[in-house]
């Protein structure tokens, strides 16, 4: 008790001379909030109802999604993954074990996987956010993560601006494992956005070669 009144009182002199602020509206912060966010932000996050989506085309056998990429949800990830603030993977990462803990079955989940980076890339962004969800799942659930199975073998331009037939040719072939980690587990492909599919359907389809029995999707947001 007296460790955790310290911290909070760290908190609340660091924010009198270096203010905490909501990430997305700006409004000051209780020292005690870990979330990045104000509750009034937090609470306008609309939630997908919890409805997998399958394709007969997707190698992937369901995809769930939090959210739609719209609203305070998409504000949230442009500044994690473009404004460099890894540290909003831990509000990010809460929302998505939630949805797992309310919606999905933890027991048939035999291995977290996200989806890589190339190298290139990496350097450049600084982080793979995918990475960085899949632990804070990982660390919430105490569902096993492999970060080095699945790798990106070559690099790809951006999926923002390309059509779905050019983001299909764009990630074909562009994944590989490495390690039998994924042998016979039934994998939780993490990811942000799910838009088009393509890239997803293509780590499904690497993972599933190497002998993965089962793979499903696990997005912060669905694209439109």
């Amino acid at each position: 008790m007296v460790m955790f009144s310290a911290e909070l009182a760290f908190k609340g002199l660091a924010n009198l001379i270096y203010p905490l602020y909501c990430q997305v509206c700006k409004s000051k912060l209780d020292p005690a909030n870990t979330r990045y966010l104000c509750e009034n932000c937090w609470s306008k996050i609309k939630k997908s109802r919890a409805v997998p989506a399958s394709g007969h085309n997707y190698f992937f056998h369901s995809l769930w999604s939090i959210g739609r990429y719209q609203g305070v949800l998409k504000d949230c990830i442009r500044l994690f993954k473009y404004n460099k603030k890894s540290f909003m993977a831990k509000p990010l990462g809460e929302l998505m074990n939630n949805f797992i803990a309310g919606h999905l079955d933890r027991r048939a989940i035999g291995l977290i996987v996200p989806v890589p980076l190339h190298s290139s890339k990496l350097r450049e962004r600084g982080f793979n956010q995918s990475l960085e969800l899949a632990v804070q799942i990982s660390k919430r659930s105490s569902l096993p993560l492999s970060s080095s199975s699945l790798y990106r073998k070559r690099p790809t331009i951006s999926q923002t601006e390309l059509s779905k037939q050019e983001r299909l040719i764009n990630v074909k072939a562009a994944f590989a494992v490495k390690n039998s980690l994924v042998l016979k587990k039934q994998v939780l492909l993490v990811d942000d956005v799910f838009t088009s599919g393509a890239t997803a359907n293509e780590c499904s389809k690497t993972l599933l070669e190497a002998g993965a029995c089962a793979v499903s999707v696990l997005t912060l947001a669905r694209g439109n």
